[in-house]
C-alpha cells in the first residue's frame, strides 16, 4: 500500500460505498502504510498528505457521509502523521471533521492551543484549557492513549520552559513548573501523576523519551483472541459494574496506578482480584500485543527447533501477572498454526490475585488439554520435583520477563543463581526474553542480570507497537513503546 493508491480510492471513488469497501477490505495494509513512515518522510511527503486529505474531506461521499466510522478513521490516521511532525495548519482543519467526544479530537486542541501560543503569559493563561482537553482525551473508553497525553504533555511543558528561559523570566519558570508539579494540578489532572512524566521532571529522564522506529502493522487480536478478551475481561467488567462506580480517571491513578499498583491489596471496597480485573481492562492488552510482537519476531525458530520436531516447550514466565505473555505466545501460535499450543507453564508472581486470573487465561482454548500449569510466588518457592519433572534436558526452555526488572525489590543474584540452574540441565540453548520501559535508568538491574549469565544477543531494540483492543475498531490506534531483547543462554 502507498499514498497514490490510497489517493486514487479516495478521491476517484464513484460512490461512498465504493470508498468505504476500498478501506474496509484494505484496512490492515492501510493502517500498516500510515504507522510505517517516518518523521523524516512525513516530512518531505507532508503536501501531498495533505493534499489528498483536504481532497478527501472535500469529496462529496465523504460530506455526505461525515459520522461514517471508517471515514473518520482515514482522517484521524492523515492527523496523527501532522501532529507527530507538528503540522499545525493541517491538524485544524481536519480537527473540525472529526467526532466532537473522541480522543483524538480532544487531544489534537491541546495540541493546536499550545502551538499557537504567541507570548509568554499565554503558557499560563492556556494551562487549564489545555489540561482539560488531554484530560478528556486519556479518558476515552478502554483505549489507552496515556502515552500520547504524557508525550502532549511533555512537549507543551518543553515550549513554555524553553520559551521562558530564552526570555531570561527565572521567577516566572519557576511558577511554570509549579504548575505541573502543584499538588492541586496533580489532584485536578491526574495524568500528571503518571510515572513517566513525574520522572521526566525529576530529572530521571533526559533523552527523548520515545525512540520512534519503523513499524509496518497494527496489531488487533484474532477472532479466538477477541472472544476471550470478551468473556474473561470485557463482560466481567460490565457484570461487575466497576465503570458506574469509578471514573477512568481514578481507576488509571488511583486504582491502578497505571499498572504499577500493590494487587496484593484492596481499595476501598474493591478486593485484589477487582483490581486485577480492572487491571486487564485497562493495561493487560498493551501488554500483551507487545509480548506478541516480540514473541512473533523468534516465532520462525521455535516453529523450526520446537514445534515442527515436537520437542517439549517450557515457558517460565517470571512476573507473569494474569498470564499475559503466555496467552499471547500461545495466541501468536493458534494465529500461525491454527490449533491450540501444547507447552508445560511456570507462572510466577507475588499477587495471589494476578495467579487467580492467570488461572482463569489457561483454561481457554488457546491451550491444548497437554499443556500443564503451575503457579508460584516466588521461584525459590519452586519445589525440585517440579523442576526435575518440568526440566528435562531435551527440551527448549524459555524464560520471560515483562516488566520484571522495574520492580525496585528484584533480587538480582537470586533469579540469575536460578536460571543457571535450569539452563545447566539442558542440552539446548534456552531464550530468555526480556521487555520493560525505554528508560535507561529502568533497565539498570537487567545490565546486572547480563553480567551473571553466560548469554549471546539474539535480538535487541525499542519499538513503538501499534495495537487495536478491538479488531472491529475504527478509533485510531493505541501505541506502547517496549525496549526489547532476545538472549540466547
Amino acid at each position: 500500500m502507498n499514498l497514490q493508491i490510497i489517493k486514487d480510492n479516495l478521491l476517484t471513488a464513484s460512490s461512498p460505498k465504493e470508498s468505504i469497501d476500498f478501506i474496509q477490505f484494505n484496512r490492515k495494509k492501510i493502517e500498516g502504510y500510515f504507522v510505517s513512515l517516518t518523521d523524516e518522510q512525513i516530512e518531505e511527503d507532508k503536501f501531498d498528505l495533505q493534499s489528498t486529505c483536504l481532497g478527501f474531506i472535500n469529496s462529496p461521499a465523504f460530506q455526505e457521509n461525515k459520522t461514517n466510522p471508517d471515514f473518520i478513521e482515514i482522517i484521524t490516521l492523515f492527523s496523527e502523521l501532522f501532529e507527530k511532525i507538528g503540522f499545525y495548519g493541517a491538524i485544524s482543519f481536519i480537527q473540525t471533521n472529526l467526532p466532537k467526544d473522541s480522543s483524538i479530537r480532544h487531544r489534537l486542541n491541546a495540541v493546536f492551543l499550545y502551538s499557537k501560543i504567541g507570548n509568554i503569559s499565554e503558557y499560563f493563561e492556556k494551562f487549564d484549557d489545555i489540561f482539560q482537553s488531554l484530560e478528556k482525551a486519556q479518558n476515552y473508553s478502554d483505549a489507552d492513549y496515556t502515552g500520547q497525553v504524557v508525550q502532549d504533555t511533555i512537549n507543551y511543558y518543553l515550549l513554555g520552559k524553553n520559551a521562558l528561559e530564552n526570555a531570561q523570566k527565572s521567577e516566572l519558570l519557576e511558577n511554570f513548573k509549579a504548575l505541573f508539579n502543584s499538588s492541586k494540578s496533580r489532584q485536578k489532572y491526574k495524568f500528571l501523576n503518571h510515572p513517566t512524566f513525574k520522572e521526566y521532571l525529576d530529572g530521571y529522564i533526559t533523552e527523548k523519551i520515545f525512540i520512534e522506529l519503523i513499524a509496518d502493522k497494527v496489531y488487533s487480536p484474532s477472532v479466538t483472541t477477541q472472544r476471550i478478551f470478551q468473556d474473561l475481561i470485557i463482560d466481567h467488567i460490565n457484570t461487575a459494574g466497576y465503570l458506574e462506580r469509578y471514573n477512568n480517571d481514578e481507576i488509571r491513578a488511583d486504582i491502578l496506578n497505571y499498572g504499577r499498583a500493590d494487587f496484593t491489596t484492596p481499595y476501598k471496597e474493591l478486593s485484589p482480584y477487582d483490581r486485577v480485573q480492572l487491571y486487564c481492562y485497562f493495561n493487560m492488552r498493551k501488554h500483551f500485543f507487545t509480548s506478541y510482537a516480540i514473541y512473533e519476531k523468534i516465532f520462525s525458530t521455535l516453529n523450526s527447533s520446537v514445534f515442527t520436531k515436537n520437542r517439549k516447550l517450557v515457558l517460565i514466565d517470571f512476573g507473569c501477572g494474569s498470564l499475559t505473555s503466555g496467552l499471547a505466545l500461545a495466541s501468536l501460535f493458534y494465529d500461525y498454526e491454527d490449533e491450540p499450543i501444547t507447552m508445560r507453564y511456570i507462572g510466577i508472581d507475588i499477587a495471589d490475585s494476578m495467579l487467580e486470573k492467570a488461572k482463569e487465561f489457561a483454561q481457554t482454548e488457546l491451550f491444548s488439554p497437554n499443556t500443564k500449569f503451575d503457579f508460584y510466588s516466588s521461584w525459590n518457592l519452586i519445589p525440585e520435583s517440579i523442576v526435575a519433572e518440568a526440566i528435562k534436558s531435551d527440551c527448549v526452555v524459555i524464560f520471560n520477563a515483562s516488566y520484571l526488572f522495574a520492580s525496585s525489590s528484584l533480587e538480582i543474584e537470586s533469579l540469575a543463581l536460578f536460571v543457571n540452574k535450569i539452563t545447566l540441565r539442558l542440552e539446548s540453548k534456552s531464550h530468555f526474553v526480556f521487555q520493560n520501559p525505554d528508560r535507561a535508568d529502568r533497565n539498570e538491574k537487567y545490565k546486572r542480570f547480563k553480567k551473571n549469565v553466560a548469554h549471546k544477543i539474539e535480538a535487541s531494540g525499542t519499538q513503538r507497537i501499534y495495537y487495536k483492543n478491538n479488531s472491529n475498531s475504527t478509533f485510531e490506534p493505541s501505541s506502547e513503546v517496549v525496549n526489547y531483547e532476545i538472549l540466547s543462554l
